[in-house]
């Protein structure tokens, strides 16, 4: 059967062959709770990392970089899980960020033999380098308002962290922790936020 016309003569196309006026609402709201999720996970790895760090781990370099490297590959791990939801620019650079913050996990758990100075570097560049692809990702991808900003705070906490472990001079095993704790909590926090701002409704 045609597509039914009008008095003039013009052809009306079927309902079914009309764009859905609705489909970015629903698409936005999926990415949301795409988001939602990932961030109570992210939130979740921070501050199971960060009381590992500061009551369980033992002082010494060898327990500081197995939470460390728990961590990050747990980190990395949910940055390739949202590297495979991710569309546009931003797939490349989640997946990199993700892959790096693997590799230097294992890496950190395996044991370092360099020490202190060496856990420092190996963390310090994977948090550095991730941060940086962070923010690139947050920019180049769909991400919005609350979603965009939130992202980049996150990436440029890492970037700090990594500033700070990769560059600081003699680097010792309390300020490994040190630094690590801030990130931890400031990551955490963020995450909390974004997972908190994430079920309130737009402001009209």
């Amino acid at each position: 059967m045609g597509s039914p016309t009008t008095s003039a003569g013009l052809r009306v196309p079927p309902a079914w062959d009309l764009p859905d006026p609705y489909a970015h609402i629903r698409a936005e709201a999926r990415v949301l709770r795409e988001h939602q999720r990932l961030s109570i996970a992210a939130a979740a790895a921070a501050l199971v990392s960060g009381i590992a760090l500061a009551a369980v781990a033992p002082r010494t370099a060898p327990g500081v970089g197995a939470v460390l490297g728990a961590w990050l590959v747990a980190a990395g791990a949910l940055h390739l899980i949202e590297a495979a939801t991710a569309g546009g620019g931003s797939r490349a650079l989640t997946g990199v960020g993700g892959l790096l913050h693997v590799t230097a996990g294992v890496v950190c758990v395996r044991g370092l033999p360099g020490g202190v100075e060496a856990l420092a570097v190996v963390v310090g560049v994977a948090w550095l380098a991730g941060g940086i692809a962070a923010v690139l990702a947050a920019v180049c991808g769909p991400r919005g308002d609350w979603a965009l900003r939130g992202a980049v705070l996150t990436g440029l906490v890492g970037v700090a962290a990594g500033l700070a472990l990769t560059f600081w001079p003699a680097a010792t095993l309390p300020v490994v922790r040190g630094v690590a704790l801030a990130m931890l909590a400031g990551t955490g926090a963020l995450h909390l936020l974004l997972t908190v701002r994430a079920t309130r409704p737009a402001a009209c």
